[in-house]
């Protein structure tokens, strides 16, 4: 049930890019909020509805400050965080 929540916060959060998410040779990089409890990259295929998840992550303590997760191939991508107080963070997205 959380994990749909942060889905569906991610959607009509409206907040803006605070992550940043890079590709290099089929691998993306995201970077990861200092407090964040969950993470993961989402991959969409028509617009930013719809989205399956590429990666996701939980760190019950101390979050790594990068996180890599592999290119699946054409699609929207973007990574986001939830923090342990439930701020969301989003990156900036990605086309291929």
């Amino acid at each position: 049930m959380y994990k749909l929540l942060i889905v569906f916060l991610l959607f009509f959060s409206g907040k803006q890019s605070d992550l940043i998410l890079t590709e290099n040779n089929g691998v993306f990089t995201t970077t990861i909020s200092p407090n964040a409890e969950w993470g993961g990259v989402q991959r969409f295929e028509k617009g930013m509805k719809g989205g399956v998840s590429v990666c996701n992550w939980y760190w019950p303590n101390n979050p790594p400050s990068v996180k890599n997760c592999n290119n699946l191939g054409s699609g929207i991508y973007r990574s986001w965080t939830s923090d342990k107080n439930g701020v969301i963070h989003l990156s900036n997205v990605i086309k291929f």
